[in-house]
């Protein structure tokens, strides 16, 4: 059997070097998680903002996580790009999962009770769909801040699959 060639090997995840981890974030414990912004750099420029969950060692909850998110995303477009990182040091292996930040990403959204007209006007699409996904998908983390809406493309988006 041949090995795979590199250019395989980094679809499957993202080479740690090309990201610097920038700043913890915190919501008030509603984490379950660690999770940084991370700015991904190529060729020594900044190419894009992703925010980094911290997995630990946990390479099958990874790999679910993910796996979830790009079903969603290849059914639902609308869905964030999502990548594995791997840190590896000399005494641990870490597992990232990486979302790629929506810039107008409103999590609030579903708060605001005049909100919901705009969804029943069809002026912000995808509610059902997202919900449906997710039941399939068996996604057990449905809930605000996880769900909102991206104000560019007036879509739901549903954030973080496990």
């Amino acid at each position: 059997m041949t090995k795979p060639s590199q250019n395989y090997l980094k679809r499957i995840y993202k080479d740690p070097t090309h990201f610097k981890i920038q700043k913890k974030i915190t919501n008030n414990g509603h984490f379950s998680h660690h999770v940084f912004l991370a700015k991904k750099f190529k060729n020594g420029q900044q190419k894009s903002l992703w925010f980094a969950k911290d997995l630990g060692g946990d390479r099958t909850e990874t790999l679910a996580e993910l796996l979830a998110q790009e079903i969603s995303r290849l059914i639902l477009s609308q869905q964030p790009k999502t990548r594995r990182l791997i840190k590896i040091t000399k005494n641990k292996i870490q597992y990232f999962v990486l979302s790629k930040e929506i810039p107008h990403f409103d999590e609030k959204f579903f708060s605001t009770p005049h909100n919901q007209k705009l969804i029943v006007n069809n002026t912000i699409t995808g509610l059902a769909a997202t919900q449906i996904l997710a039941l399939w998908l068996n996604e057990i983390d449905f809930k605000p801040g996880n769900v909102g809406v991206d104000h560019d493309k007036k879509a739901v988006v549903k954030l973080d699959g496990g």
